[in-house]
């Protein structure tokens, strides 16, 4: 942790958790909050150097809003950056942070969830290939789901990915 940087339960020492939690959560770096007004959210960056789901953050962010802000309606977001070894490589973040992923994409919206879902990939190097049936709904989801990735593996964990598409998927 660099010296901008507060661990994450000295900027919430009053936070209640499962011993489970607090371990997940005890060497995560608290870069920088940010109140954006408009959206009525609090922004919180924070740094870690292994892996926790989304669902778990998720579960954090609640935490947060309902034993600390549960007088003033405010959303918690956290943004994360991850300073990880070489070993997770893209394949290894296909494979091990992919109910992540989705988990995000459901957020977005059940037909994106599903294209991605449905779909399969390959990765190669750094580029990560979808393939799916060749449907209106699957071409019209390809941008989003492109910068999705693309955008989620440069800010999350400071990977250039490419990802392209593959639509000779038979229906099955």
């Amino acid at each position: 942790m660099s010296e901008m940087t507060k661990p994450f339960f000295s900027v919430f020492p009053d936070l209640k958790v499962s011993d489970n939690f607090h371990s997940m959560f005890e060497n995560v770096g608290i870069q920088d909050i940010t109140l954006k007004k408009r959206d009525n959210m609090l922004k919180i960056s924070l740094c870690c150097d292994h892996l926790i789901s989304r669902v778990d953050t998720w579960r954090m962010e609640q935490q947060i809003r309902e034993q600390l802000f549960s007088k003033c309606y405010i959303k918690i977001r956290f943004h994360e950056t991850y300073h990880l070894s070489k070993q997770y490589n893209l394949k290894y973040l296909m494979e091990h942070y992919m109910k992540s992923f989705l988990f995000e994409l459901k957020g977005k919206g059940e037909i994106i969830f599903n294209v991605v879902r449905k779909g399969d990939y390959r990765v190669k190097g750094n580029v990560l290939t979808f393939y799916f049936e060749d449907t209106f709904v699957n071409r019209s989801k390809a941008a989003d789901i492109k910068e999705y990735f693309e955008t989620v593996m440069k800010d999350r964990f400071q990977m250039e990915v490419k990802v392209g598409f593959d639509f000779s998927r038979a229906h099955e």
